[in-house]
Protein backbone atom coordinates (compact mmCIF):
# COMPACT_ATOMS: atom_id res chain seq x y z
CA UNK A 1 0.00 0.00 0.00
CA UNK A 2 1.35 3.39 -0.97
CA UNK A 3 1.38 5.91 1.84
CA UNK A 4 2.52 8.87 -0.23
CA UNK A 5 -0.35 11.06 0.94
CA UNK A 6 0.33 10.13 4.53
CA UNK A 7 3.97 11.16 4.04
CA UNK A 8 2.85 14.51 2.64
CA UNK A 9 0.93 15.09 5.87
CA UNK A 10 3.72 13.94 8.19
CA UNK A 11 5.82 16.92 7.15
CA UNK A 12 3.61 19.13 9.32
CA UNK A 13 4.98 17.33 12.39
CA UNK A 14 8.31 19.07 11.81
CA UNK A 15 6.90 22.58 12.00
CA UNK A 16 6.86 24.50 15.25
CA UNK A 17 4.98 27.58 16.38
CA UNK A 18 7.76 30.14 16.47
CA UNK A 19 5.56 32.81 18.04
CA UNK A 20 5.50 31.14 21.47
CA UNK A 21 8.46 30.67 23.84
CA UNK A 22 10.61 27.60 23.21
CA UNK A 23 9.95 26.38 26.74
CA UNK A 24 6.97 27.43 28.82
CA UNK A 25 7.76 29.85 31.67
CA UNK A 26 11.28 30.54 30.36
CA UNK A 27 12.27 33.63 28.36
CA UNK A 28 13.84 31.70 25.44
CA UNK A 29 12.43 32.61 22.04
CA UNK A 30 13.21 31.59 18.46
CA UNK A 31 15.65 33.73 16.51
CA UNK A 32 14.48 35.69 13.48
CA UNK A 33 16.67 33.45 11.31
CA UNK A 34 14.92 30.35 12.65
CA UNK A 35 11.49 31.95 12.18
CA UNK A 36 12.37 32.77 8.57
CA UNK A 37 13.55 29.21 8.00
CA UNK A 38 10.19 27.95 9.28
CA UNK A 39 8.33 30.35 6.96
CA UNK A 40 10.45 29.12 4.04
CA UNK A 41 9.65 25.50 4.91
CA UNK A 42 5.94 26.31 5.16
CA UNK A 43 6.08 28.01 1.74
CA UNK A 44 7.80 24.94 0.27
CA UNK A 45 5.20 22.65 1.82
CA UNK A 46 2.41 24.76 0.37
CA UNK A 47 4.02 24.78 -3.07
CA UNK A 48 4.60 21.01 -3.05
CA UNK A 49 1.10 20.25 -1.78
CA UNK A 50 -0.48 22.50 -4.39
CA UNK A 51 1.63 21.01 -7.20
CA UNK A 52 1.75 17.32 -6.29
CA UNK A 53 -0.90 16.34 -3.78
CA UNK A 54 -3.92 16.04 -6.09
CA UNK A 55 -2.04 13.96 -8.66
CA UNK A 56 -0.70 11.62 -5.98
CA UNK A 57 -4.16 11.31 -4.49
CA UNK A 58 -5.71 10.38 -7.87
CA UNK A 59 -3.08 7.70 -8.44
CA UNK A 60 -3.56 6.15 -5.02
CA UNK A 61 -4.93 2.59 -5.01
CA UNK A 62 -5.30 -0.12 -2.41
CA UNK A 63 -7.04 -3.45 -2.11
CA UNK A 64 -10.16 -4.30 -0.14
CA UNK A 65 -8.17 -5.80 2.75
CA UNK A 66 -6.37 -2.49 3.26
CA UNK A 67 -9.46 -0.31 3.03
CA UNK A 68 -10.13 0.03 6.75
CA UNK A 69 -6.55 1.08 7.50
CA UNK A 70 -6.47 3.43 4.52
CA UNK A 71 -9.74 5.09 5.54
CA UNK A 72 -8.39 5.68 9.03
CA UNK A 73 -5.08 7.13 7.81
CA UNK A 74 -6.68 9.34 5.22
CA UNK A 75 -9.44 10.53 7.49
CA UNK A 76 -6.68 11.73 9.79
CA UNK A 77 -4.86 13.26 6.82
CA UNK A 78 -7.99 15.21 5.88
CA UNK A 79 -8.31 16.41 9.49
CA UNK A 80 -4.71 17.66 9.51
CA UNK A 81 -5.20 19.37 6.15
CA UNK A 82 -8.29 21.17 7.49
CA UNK A 83 -6.40 22.24 10.61
CA UNK A 84 -3.65 23.66 8.37
CA UNK A 85 -6.11 25.59 6.15
CA UNK A 86 -5.97 23.22 3.21
CA UNK A 87 -9.69 22.51 3.26
CA UNK A 88 -9.83 22.06 -0.53
CA UNK A 89 -7.23 19.27 -0.33
CA UNK A 90 -9.02 17.78 2.68
CA UNK A 91 -12.28 17.68 0.73
CA UNK A 92 -10.45 16.10 -2.20
CA UNK A 93 -8.98 13.48 0.14
CA UNK A 94 -12.39 12.63 1.59
CA UNK A 95 -13.89 12.35 -1.90
CA UNK A 96 -11.07 10.13 -3.19
CA UNK A 97 -11.35 7.73 -0.27
CA UNK A 98 -15.13 7.53 -0.77
CA UNK A 99 -14.60 6.92 -4.49
CA UNK A 100 -11.96 4.27 -3.79
CA UNK A 101 -14.25 2.52 -1.30
CA UNK A 102 -17.10 2.46 -3.81
CA UNK A 103 -14.79 1.07 -6.52
CA UNK A 104 -13.47 -1.67 -4.24
CA UNK A 105 -16.94 -2.68 -2.99
CA UNK A 106 -18.25 -2.80 -6.56
CA UNK A 107 -15.26 -4.86 -7.66
CA UNK A 108 -15.82 -7.25 -4.75
CA UNK A 109 -19.49 -7.59 -5.68
CA UNK A 110 -18.71 -8.23 -9.35
CA UNK A 111 -16.02 -10.76 -8.50
CA UNK A 112 -18.49 -12.55 -6.25
CA UNK A 113 -21.05 -12.60 -9.08
CA UNK A 114 -18.48 -14.04 -11.48
CA UNK A 115 -17.63 -16.81 -9.02
CA UNK A 116 -21.33 -17.63 -8.69
CA UNK A 117 -21.73 -17.71 -12.49
CA UNK A 118 -18.72 -20.00 -12.82
CA UNK A 119 -20.21 -22.35 -10.22
CA UNK A 120 -23.53 -22.37 -12.08
CA UNK A 121 -21.83 -23.02 -15.42
CA UNK A 122 -19.75 -25.76 -13.92
CA UNK A 123 -22.87 -27.36 -12.41
CA UNK A 124 -24.78 -27.23 -15.70
CA UNK A 125 -21.76 -28.56 -17.56
CA UNK A 126 -21.53 -31.48 -15.12
CA UNK A 127 -25.27 -32.15 -15.49
CA UNK A 128 -25.03 -32.22 -19.31
CA UNK A 129 -22.10 -34.67 -19.22
CA UNK A 130 -23.82 -37.13 -16.91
Amino acid sequence: MSLVIHKFINVFDYLVDTEVPIVNDLPFVYSEEYKQAQRDIEASIKRILNQKFSAALRRFKCNITQLSQVKSLYKNAAKVLRERDYSDLATETDARIEELEQELLAKQKYESSIVECEKDLSFYSDVEHS
